[in-house]
């Protein structure tokens, strides 16, 4: 009897040594987790303003600013020749509400626009057939791209975006399902019209002309006519 109760003993301290070390389930308990999930997410950073470092929780400062280290670097040639391309489509890009207001803001919306088509040479391919898409905001772009390629796959997400670079305009709410499958079928459309069937387009525009002109005949030139209508 001595023996086992000896043994209870020699248990029960084991236990309570135990419980010394796990968190209570109490509020403090809970307040001691969420103090450890905290620090966890805390993040050191070098402040270059401030010539310190920091500490900071979640996202980084300037992750909200479109902040990127890729602005620091000289332009690329690519990203040189999409500047070259805006100035002569849009002179005066940097005054307009949705263009970005410098070439820093320019060169941010090229690497978006460029990683969502597969590289510099496709995104300078596709800025020069919609050369609107510099109005969309990169996390926009980076919001819709990600949708495609989920819905659709990497290298098929890059060809959409080739095929109709406005896409990237569309919220990433809307590219999946039906709204993913129509604007695949869209994208086809337009490099069609683009592409091979840029005469149909064309013509198209003249047959507008003509129409114009024809309507302007018929009105003041035939007997019927505005001008043979009016008395002398």
């Amino acid at each position: 009897r001595r023996a086992a109760g000896l043994g209870l003993a020699l248990s029960a301290l084991v236990v309570l040594q135990l419980e010394a070390f796990v968190p209570a389930a109490g509020p403090a308990g809970r307040a001691s987790t969420a103090r450890a999930k905290l620090a966890a997410q805390k993040q050191a950073f070098y402040d270059y303003l401030a010539n310190d470092w920091a500490i900071s929780t979640g996202e980084m400062p300037w992750a909200s600013s479109g902040f990127a280290f890729a602005d620091f670097l000289p332009a690329s040639a690519l990203e040189v020749e999409a500047i070259q391309v805006l100035e002569e489509k849009v002179p005066d890009w940097r005054k307009g509400f949705l263009t970005p207001n410098d070439e820093v803001g320019l060169r941010r919306r090229f690497r978006a626009l460029a990683e969502a088509a597969g590289g510099e040479e496709a995104g300078l391919a596709a800025l020069r057939r919609n050369v609107g898409i510099v109005c969309v905001r990169e996390r926009v772009m980076q919001a819709a791209s990600q949708a495609l390629k989920r819905g659709l796959g990497v290298e098929m997400a890059q060809e959409v975006v080739r095929k109709n670079p406005g896409v990237l305009a569309i919220r990433a709410s809307s590219l999946q399902g039906f709204g993913l499958q129509r604007t695949v079928v869209a994208a086809n459309i337009i490099d069609f019209f683009c592409g091979p069937g840029a005469f149909i387009l064309e013509l198209l525009k003249l047959l507008a002309v003509a129409s114009v002109f024809k309507i302007v005949f018929d009105v003041l030139f035939l007997p019927n006519g505005l001008i043979r209508a009016v008395p002398n």
